[in-house]
């Protein structure tokens, strides 16, 4: 088996923006997940900064409704995060399987979101992508927060703000706006998710991320359907465009979700469960990818290293790639109001594509930018 330090390496978990997470094995036995920086990313100082950055978080946050760190190694050629091990899967897993929750998973899911998010914010910690990616569920339905790569805090005064970053389906307005943010940012994120979990759908559904993103600065919530009016309610509030009109903390948003649940449900249907926990274990990975795939892809890493001067790379990389998004900025029609949001995110660096929807790749970390190709 690949090794690590005094880890093993078992299979490919995932990748994300600028990182990817692989399951590993200590000496000691423990099951731990590590992230690294993508292969593309090795040389980013910028990218090696964020990874830090959000160990500094970590480490600070201890609960268990957010993901434990287990230690950061900074090492100049190869950083790396090591966390704990969620067995289980994420939220968009689940609901990839089922559109809509039963009605307890909905409430204890958003409760450990909820407890997840006020521990955040007690330390002075705003997420900024909470989004059901980031929401991981173990096999026991426990949900727990992950990813503060785009985290603010005042733990590390060291780390840029960026208009323009987060996931476009649930930015609230000021984040979209490129305003300053508090943890009412990460409430209406988390409002999102409910949103999603009642409904089957975020809030706004749109052609592109620039008119979803709009929709969140100027668009009415459509009502709830099919949803009892005290939970409508809770998410209306939750969805407020002024933050001022939200729930003012996690707790209080927590408070009136487990109220507005004992008015809607008689207590046989809350206490009963529902399916998550064997959606869980039936998308929860039960074997691992043979020694010489996780090989492979280590290999992949180094070989896919710029073999060009750095400078040139990036260079020559960045011109092809501005110029696609610039056309595709400058003709989008939503894009006159956006121009300044897409700016303050950084320099054009690559182009991701969704389905049939392609983003530009700003700043100098690979998170998404608002500019659509």
């Amino acid at each position: 088996m690949p090794r690590l330090g005094h880890y093993e390496l078992r299979s490919l978990l995932g990748r994300g923006g600028t990182g990817v997470v692989y399951e590993a094995r200590s000496d000691a036995g423990e099951r731990v997940a590590i992230k690294l920086l993508d292969a593309g990313f090795v040389r980013d100082e910028a990218a090696h900064d964020r990874l830090r950055h959000e160990a500094t978080i970590l480490s600070a946050l201890r609960d268990d409704h957010v993901v434990r760190v287990i230690e950061f190694v900074d090492a100049e050629a190869e950083p790396y995060l090591v966390v704990e091990y969620v067995d289980g899967a994420s939220l968009r897993a689940v609901l990839g399987q089922t559109s809509r929750l039963a009605p307890p998973d909905v409430i204890g899911v958003m409760e450990d979101l909820l407890r997840g998010l006020g521990i955040a914010h007690d330390h002075g910690v705003v997420h900024r992508d909470v989004k059901p990616e980031n929401v991981l569920v173990d096999r026991h339905g426990i949900a727990k927060l992950a990813d503060f790569g785009l985290a603010l805090s005042r733990l590390d005064a060291s780390q840029p703000f960026r208009a323009g970053e987060g996931t476009p389906a649930y930015m609230s307005p000021e984040q979209v706006r490129g305003e300053q943010l508090d943890a009412r940012s990460d409430l209406y994120g988390a409002g999102c998710v409910l949103h999603e979990l009642l409904t089957g759908a975020p809030p706004f559904v749109r052609d592109n991320a620039f008119a979803v993103m709009e929709a969140h600065t100027v668009a009415r919530v459509a009502p709830l359907t099919d949803v009892p009016d005290a939970l409508a309610a809770v998410s209306e509030r939750a969805l407020q465009k002024d933050a001022a009109q939200r729930f003012s903390d996690a707790e209080e948003f927590r408070t009136a979700l487990a109220a507005a649940a004992e008015r809607s449900y008689a207590p046989a249907v809350l206490a009963a469960g529902g399916a998550l926990s064997g959606i869980v274990a039936g998308l929860a990975p039960t074997t691992q990818i043979p020694a010489r795939s996780v090989a492979r892809q280590l290999v992949r890493r180094v070989l896919r290293r710029p073999r060009l001067a750095p400078a040139l790379a990036v260079a020559t990389s960045a011109a092809v790639v501005a110029a696609v998004a610039t056309i595709a900025l400058t003709h989008h029609p939503a894009a006159a109001g956006w121009n300044a949001v897409a700016a303050a995110a950084g320099p054009v660096r690559g182009v991701t594509c969704v389905a049939s929807t392609c983003y530009a790749v700003g700043g100098t970390d690979g998170r998404d930018t608002v500019g659509v190709a």
